[in-house]
């Protein structure tokens, strides 16, 4: 089992502005901490993405997560590391933090203006992407997921993984179909993928993890199920659930009507293959 969305928070290394509106994570969640969290969870492997540091931290936590993952006792595959395609240094940026382990890019969307990922020199350096052989992780809400799919229709050579499903709003069914609706434009896309990521923290109040299930069916439906992968989203699941094991435990069972090549597929092959881990 590859868990494909784990996160080093390390405030004792670098600077996470975010962590001001999340008091509950403002502590260090590394390498060690997760091993204590991970030791019933039968993961094999991890990608190792971002955590949204300050943009002066970006190429320091690329490097730091990139020898990490050269340790092979650590057992990340690969690494995603924080971006800013808007700006015109990008093609020193990517020589800087380029790495046998790095495996792709992010720059969190839902942070920002719209306007971000319409700029001209966002797109051409996310089209860019394709000759570095890394993907990009796309972080948005869900009424940002038509953006992602402009973003993903025009520039259709650069590998996209959708993070958390396009963040689906449980809570509005008028928003629900709206999501359905862009989930289901952006799945035609050949070169987007989604990741089964953090779908914890939508739940509701007292609602269990069975809840999940029309999320995964619908994901499921449009993408087909070589095209969507688990990821645990640790430690931000943690927020929603008391530990690690709880929420693959619960991912598992929305899976247990699945013929085994499908979960493994899903579990594993499928990160393997979209991140083209080695």
């Amino acid at each position: 089992m590859i868990d494909a969305h784990l996160h080093l928070i390390e405030p004792n290394r670098f600077h996470y502005p975010w962590l001001l509106e999340v008091p509950q994570l403002a502590e260090v969640y590394d390498l060690k901490r997760h091993r204590q969290e991970d030791a019933h969870a039968n993961f094999t492997g991890y990608v190792v993405v971002e955590g949204d540091v300050v943009a002066s931290d970006q190429i320091a936590e690329a490097n730091y997560l990139c020898a990490l993952a050269r340790d092979p006792q650590h057992k990340i595959l690969g690494v995603i590391a924080a971006c800013r395609p808007q700006q015109d240094q990008f093609a020193d940026f990517l020589t800087r933090i380029a790495d046998p382990k790095l495996v792709g890019v992010r720059r969190v969307l839902h942070v920002v203006a719209d306007s971000t990922s319409q700029d001209v020199n966002f797109r051409r350096n996310i089209a860019s992407l394709e000759g570095h052989n890394l993907s990009f992780d796309l972080c948005v809400r869900a009424n940002q997921l038509a953006l992602a799919f402009d973003l993903a229709r025009t520039t259709p050579h650069t590998r996209f993984i959708l993070d958390h499903c396009g963040n689906p709003p449980l809570e509005n069914e008028v928003s629900m179909q709206l999501w359905r609706d862009d989930i289901g434009r952006l799945a035609a896309l050949e070169n987007v993928s989604c990741k089964v990521s953090g779908l914890v923290n939508h739940l509701l109040k007292n609602q269990r993890f069975l809840a999940l299930r029309p999320i995964l069916d619908h994901v499921s439906v449009h993408f087909g199920w070589d095209r969507i992968l688990f990821g645990s989203d640790w430690p931000i699941c943690l927020l929603a659930q008391p530990n690690l094991h709880g929420w693959v435990k619960g991912a598992e069972a929305l899976l247990e009507t699945q013929a085994e090549t499908t979960r493994r597929d899903f579990f594993s092959n499928n990160a393997k293959r979209l991140y083209e881990l080695h």
